[in-house]
């Protein structure tokens, strides 16, 4: 009967030579270690673009923060999340209408950059184009009354009767970001917010 062949080693273990290799014969036999099975790469899903939710009743409040994009309305404070779903927020909603008042998105978000009379008091024509100074960042022109502004640096984002707007100071650049008004706005580190009616919206910076 004929051995088969495998794969030997030998070893010259004396006194001057230690783990000096004599031999290796091939194995007729061997096929290696068996593979496991092949695991799939997990699911990479892109972060979404947009962020779309509903409120309820009048919203009095609007901001954009690490959690998402919260609110408040008839129902108390909520966070519009990444994966659009709406849930309650620990945010304190304001109580009465005064503090609504003294925390109104416009006059919070740009007063270094405009003045009170550009904000509320001056009547503008619905379609007049008129230009806003933004101090440092020059002049841009604003289609409308301004209803909302809300600033993160040098980049506002500002709401009239007719449209959206976000400008960049720091370049020079003016964007339109949607082709309606909204009577509040915000802007964070990664999304760009406004509440038109019954619809909070927000879209990736």
């Amino acid at each position: 009967m004929k051995r088969p062949r495998v794969w030997a080693l030998a070893l010259a273990l004396d006194g001057c030579d230690h783990g000096t290799a004599v031999s290796v014969s091939p194995s007729a036999t061997s096929s290696g270690p068996a593979l496991g099975p092949v695991m799939a790469a997990p699911v990479v899903r892109a972060p979404p673009s947009v962020l779309r939710g509903t409120a309820t009743g009048d919203v009095t409040r609007l901001r954009v923060d690490e959690t998402g994009v919260v609110f408040c309305d008839a129902r108390g404070a909520h966070t519009l999340t990444e994966d659009d779903s709406v849930n309650p927020s620990t945010f304190r909603c304001p109580v009465n209408e005064s503090v609504v008042a003294s925390m109104d998105e416009a006059r919070r978000g740009c007063d270094a950059a405009f003045t009170k009379e550009q904000l509320s008091a001056r009547e503008v024509p619905p379609n007049e184009v008129w230009w806003v100074d933004v101090g440092k960042g020059g002049s841009i022109p604003l289609k409308g009354h301004m209803v909302a502004c809300d600033t993160d640096g040098l980049l506002f984002v500002i709401s009239t009767y007719q449209q959206i707007v976000a400008f960049d100071a720091a370049h020079g650049e003016l964007h339109t970001v949607a082709e309606h008004g909204a009577e509040h706005v915000a802007i964070g580190t990664r999304w760009v917010a406004w509440q038109h009616e019954e619809q909070i919206e927000a879209r990736r910076r």
